[in-house]
């Protein structure tokens, strides 16, 4: 059952959680990640709205989650981005994003006890394009069997299962990314480009119509999947370098036709 704490875990709270890795993973360089060939934006064109001229990017902030390195990636792609844990600004969101780290059972409370889990599900199904990332993929989805089994969000039909015991767990480092489909987000993102993962449980969606992507871990996983309005990743685009940028910034940029 989900914990009766009144209030929200902290993503302090988790130090196994995938931020908490970070410094077991200096191998990677802070200088490889910060530098980027797909970083030059000048000769873009601007969308409207924004500090930028740019379509503001909401994050959800539901205090379980790292979002700085999410909120730097975007800014860099000259993107405008608005933080936050107020409704209200879910309401008036142009596009969201639920990014997120930890257990999915705190993860789901604290959406609750913050009452963001209402405003973000009226938003999405009025459909506002909307990008989960990682645990974010994961409540998005029906349910969760991780550390007894939860009820989330309920916006893609599916189950977060556990990664099977045979494997080494978490399935943390580089893999590649076997896409199925062609889609608006994965828009120059070719085969077996490496991204960034760092998780225990994936995604077991109801159709493997809404797959885009997957990535092999021994077993074959959906590291991306599409439904109307909604996006998720399994992976961290913000970790993903010149991957991830384009991912973020496809996601920014495409409109709903």
């Amino acid at each position: 059952m989900v914990s009766s704490a009144k209030t929200p875990v902290r993503r302090s709270d988790h130090p196994v959680c995938a931020d908490s890795v970070a410094s077991r993973l200096s191998f990677i360089g802070a200088s490889t990640l910060e530098a980027s060939p797909y970083r030059a934006r000048a000769s873009r064109p601007p969308l409207r709205g924004g500090e930028w001229g740019y379509i503001m990017i909401t994050v959800v902030d539901y205090k379980l989650n790292n979002l700085r390195s999410l909120e730097n990636t975007l800014r860099r792609l000259r993107h405008d981005v608005r933080v936050t844990s107020d409704p209200n600004d879910i309401r008036t969101a142009e596009k969201l994003i639920l990014p997120g780290v930890g257990a999915f059972g705190d993860g789901m409370r604290n959406l609750r006890e913050l009452g963001l889990a209402e405003a973000f599900i009226e938003k999405v199904k009025s459909g506002t394009p909307t990008l989960g990332i990682c645990l974010g993929m994961h409540l998005l989805c029906t349910e969760s069997e991780e550390f007894g089994l939860h009820r989330g969000l309920d916006l893609l039909p599916g189950r977060a299962i556990r990664l099977p015991a045979n494997l080494r767990v978490p399935h943390m480092g580089w893999n590649q990314l076997h896409p199925k489909r062609a889609n608006g987000l994965t828009e120059r993102i070719t085969e077996s480009s490496f991204v960034y993962f760092v998780h225990s449980y994936y995604v077991q969606p109801e159709s493997d119509d809404i797959v885009l992507a997957t990535t092999d871990y021994e077993i074959e996983f959906p590291a991306i999947v599409h439904a109307r309005n909604i996006w998720a990743t399994q992976f961290h685009p913000e970790k993903s370098q010149h991957i991830g940028e384009r991912l973020l910034d496809n996601f920014a940029r495409f409109q709903l036709r």
